[in-house]
């Protein structure tokens, strides 16, 4: 079965569809790099196919629950020295989103090279 981009490919209308994804691709290059520049560690912010969406704060239900749930899977990594647990506010960088997942882990090879001040971080093993 073809993708999409395999038909695009074939198509003789190519040319037609290049410069307006080539413009979108470069505006919203620019703009991650701006996301970036302006992070803030006081509000939880992603940004999403082009745009940054900022998080309301979170029912105190939910909060616990996942304290709860980073804080059970925190104690199970460390023992088995597995890697790293994270709960909240690390940025993970996918191709083309930014997320602030609420708990996520990083295996312990690719946990191993992060750095103390490190703000945004390739995609984790697992999330939640």
């Amino acid at each position: 079965m073809n993708t999409v981009l395999d038909k695009l490919l074939e198509s003789p209308k190519l040319n037609l569809f290049y410069t307006p994804l080539h413009r979108t691709v470069s505006e919203e290059q620019a703009q991650r790099q701006h996301f970036y520049a302006t992070l803030r560690e006081d509000r939880k912010s992603e940004f999403i196919n082009g745009g940054v969406i900022v998080q309301s704060s979170s029912r105190l239900r939910d909060s616990l629950a996942s304290q709860n749930l980073g804080m059970l899977l925190d104690a199970y990594v460390r023992k088995h020295g597995l890697g790293l647990v994270g709960h909240e506010k690390l940025l993970i960088a996918l191709t083309r989103n930014d997320y602030e997942p609420d708990i996520c882990f990083f295996a312990a090879d690719k946990a191993g090279v992060f750095q103390p001040d490190q703000m945004i971080f390739p995609a984790p093993d697992f999330a939640a």
